[in-house]
């Protein structure tokens, strides 16, 4: 059975401008395909970089001191107040976050997937104050991109885990965890090496008296 009849076909010569087109289209489309990965693995890499390096600065010793000194006033701190100046540059890091997501410089999930918890507890103790000076300024557009990403992230929470976000630390909480880890940092940077403790002593057991006869 043929299934392919070449009688009559040039591939050489007169006649043959079909095959060096075809050719030519096959060649053009595997140059095309080569490029297009190229291209994927290059914005592949680029986020990968984009997130490492928005990772390492979220873990930074100087962003952590920064949101120690914010939940530090925020303890203690009504919305009517307005927010303080020191949590003002934690929901500003997270406004700039936001703002890459939404321009698309920053996927959404890999975002989530990094930062969900800690963009969702700031969110929580922070709206009352947002809403609060919003109505003050007059601006619904303050930290909006912190808003957005917010929503986003708590979508995607909820449908991860098939409920609403619940923060499962107080103030108080982070600002202990907070305060170890800065200590910490301290430490490393005096040499100072950690000390090994030492385990209780077990108790020695009570020998029975033999009161048999």
């Amino acid at each position: 059975m043929t299934l392919i009849n070449t009688n009559g076909l040039a591939f050489i010569g007169p006649g043959s401008e079909w095959f060096w087109t075809a050719l030519s289209g096959l060649v053009l489309a595997v140059t095309f395909f080569a490029i297009y990965r190229q291209l994927r693995l290059q914005r592949s890499q680029a986020a990968i970089a984009q997130v490492t390096t928005i990772r390492a600065e979220w873990a930074s010793k100087t962003e952590r001191h920064t949101r120690l000194a914010a939940l530090i006033d925020l303890e203690h701190q009504a919305p009517a107040e307005g927010m303080p100046p020191s949590a003002s540059g934690v929901a500003n890091w997270f406004d700039r976050l936001g703002y890459l997501v939404r321009k698309g410089h920053l996927n959404a999930e890999d975002a989530s997937t990094i930062f969900a918890d800690d963009l969702l507890f700031w969110w929580t103790i922070c709206e009352p104050f947002v809403r609060q000076d919003r109505a003050h300024y007059g601006i619904e557009l303050i930290l909006s991109d912190f808003e957005f990403i917010a929503k986003e992230t708590g979508r995607l929470w909820k449908a991860d885990t098939g409920s609403a976000y619940v923060p499962h630390e107080t103030i108080a909480d982070q600002i202990d965890d907070y305060t170890v880890i800065l200590q910490r940092h301290q430490d490393l940077e005096r040499g100072i090496i950690p000390e090994r403790k030492q385990a209780a002593p077990v108790p020695a057991q009570e020998v029975s008296a033999d009161t048999s006869a």
